[in-house]
């Protein structure tokens, strides 16, 4: 009996060593993959609320932009230092019109060098001079560029606005003045503070390029730089994205960033690192603490089992053997082990985990694939955007940096398409835009990229294509949507530029070339192709 007590308490006392050295391992093994595990899910919300910022920021700003662009170019708004006041009436409806057609604008206005202001319902204080406020500077220092987004406060109401400026040039080739669209700050800050359900400290904020702040919910921070204040080293000139993290008021905060190419700027996306680790921590104790009550309590179950298969054969077979040894005939057989099915049920979990896993990371690379076209296509049109056809020129100049294939690219403008706009509506007017991208692909080939490029113009990039190659397919193009019979019941014709690329010009030049062609078409009357 005390050989028993004796063996009992070896075997209680080793299934509890290995019990606590399962504990160990499992513990540490499973704190290791939950934490790279949150780390990883965390970084997969802040990358997808980082996109979404993204898109939604740039969609706004490129409409800015392109309001900018437009106005830039309307011959009252540049001439109007020479004209009458009633050519001052109608840059004044013009403003009107594209306020109440886009409603994020706040103001368009245009100052001029005489230090006249034209702009609507607004009535500016005694001696006002638009030529001294930071978005006329901003659009003189840029010329002949569009700023890159001014921050500044106006000075009645005390509002923060963003303004986008560009210079006016006249008819004799002079700065006039300048064009100046603001949209406002608020409406940017309320999109970037949002709560969000999963991350109670989650929040963005915009900068520049070279790290001045534009949007950030501590307004003393403007005019500053996030180099300074958070103290970081990022050259986001050649960082498109990634993350970093940083320190301030002694909070410790992983951020992911993403590069605004359309408008020069970068949103950055932040949560408290303390948000992600105090749940970790906190869920790792509770289940270090269920893992060892549970291999405590299975480690006595299994001493115990252990016990009756193992223990009391073995004391049978002692009693058999003294039997023996006495002279006395066995009355029982030593009992049998009973068979052990872990081995079966470990292949059956195996098999069942990789095919769960398998499908989990089947849907994971559908999704990834679908986010990753809808990132690079035109949600109207179907075509591919402005990103992706950027992406296949930079392609198609390394292949004539190596083999010398020149190739050309088409860029057309619907003619007169505001009027499409304002005459049947924008539904009608995405109606257009479809059809045309539809002709498009029917008279270009499958080796080239069409793009919508912005608003009513899109842009095709045509590999091993020389200019005279071009000018045959952009003619059929032409006829083909003008003899197009659109739902509206309207001739639709279009503007066309061609260039060629067959030196070492850079792909900025290749689009200022081709742009330039497509603004002397416009010129010539439209329904023209200039090359």
């Amino acid at each position: 009996m005390k050989n028993n007590r004796t063996l009992k308490k070896e075997l209680f006392k080793y299934s509890i060593l290995y019990a606590i050295f399962m504990i160990m391992i499992f513990s540490i093994s499973f704190s290791i993959i939950f934490y790279y595990s949150r780390i990883e899910n965390i970084n997969t919300i802040l990358k997808y609320k980082n996109l979404s910022l993204k898109y939604f920021i740039e969609g706004e700003f490129i409409k800015i932009y392109n309001s900018v662009k437009f106005l830039s170019k309307n011959k009252k708004v540049r001439n109007l230092l020479t004209l009458d006041e009633s050519a001052k009436k109608d840059v004044l409806r013009l403003y009107k019109t594209l306020s109440e057609i886009d409603k994020s604008i706040n103001y368009i206005y245009s100052g001029y060098k005489n230090k006249s202001l034209v702009i609507n319902n607004y009535i500016p204080p005694i001696n006002f001079d638009p030529t001294t406020r930071p978005w006329y500077q901003a659009a003189i220092k840029s010329n002949p560029k569009i700023s890159d987004g001014v921050l500044y406060q106006e000075m009645k109401s005390k509002e923060w606005l963003i303004s986008v400026s560009k210079v006016l040039v006249d008819d004799q080739n002079k700065i006039s003045g300048v064009i100046a669209v603001d949209y406002s700050l608020d409406r940017i800050l309320h999109i970037l503070n949002a709560k969000d359900k999963n991350l109670n400290t989650l929040f963005s904020y915009i900068i520049k390029l070279d790290g001045s702040f534009i949007a950030y919910k501590n307004k003393n921070f403007f005019g500053k730089k996030i180099f300074d204040i958070f103290h970081i080293s990022i050259d986001f000139n050649k960082n498109k994205s990634g993350t970093f993290t940083y320190t301030y008021n002694n909070s410790k905060k992983l951020a992911y960033f993403n590069r605004i190419d359309a408008v020069g700027w970068v949103v950055i996306t932040t949560v408290n690192m303390s948000e992600i680790t105090s749940p970790i921590i906190n869920k790792i104790l509770v289940i270090i603490i269920s893992i060892s009550f549970i291999s405590i309590l299975l480690g006595w179950l299994y001493s115990r089992s252990l016990s009756k298969k193992i223990v009391l054969p073995l004391l049978n077979l002692k009693k058999d053997v003294e039997m023996v040894v006495k002279g006395h005939n066995l009355s029982n057989k030593i009992p049998k082990y009973p068979k052990n099915e872990i081995g079966a049920i470990a292949s059956y979990i195996e098999q069942l985990t990789r095919s769960e896993l398998y499908n989990k990371n089947k849907a994971l690379q559908k999704a990834n694939n679908q986010l990753a076209m809808m990132s690079i296509t035109d949600q109207l049109t179907k075509l591919f955007n402005r990103r992706k056809i950027i992406e296949e020129l930079e392609n198609e100049k390394n292949r004539f940096t190596r083999y010398g294939k020149v190739f050309s690219i088409i860029m057309f403008d619907i003619d007169w398409f505001k009027q499409i706009n304002d005459s049947y509506g924008h539904q009608a007017g995405d109606a257009v835009l479809q059809d045309i991208a539809n002709i498009t692909k029917k008279i270009f080939r499958i080796t080239d990229t069409i793009s919508r490029w912005g608003g009513e113009e899109f842009m095709i990039l045509c590999p091993e294509t020389s200019m005279e190659e071009a000018q045959v397919i952009a003619t059929r193009l032409k006829t083909a949507v003008a003899s197009h019979k659109f739902k509206i019941n309207k001739k639709i014709t279009i503007s066309i530029g061609i260039a060629e690329y067959n030196s070492n010009k850079s792909i900025e030049e290749l689009l200022k070339e081709v742009d330039d062609k497509l603004y002397v078409a416009k010129r010539r009357g439209r329904d023209v192709i200039v090359y």
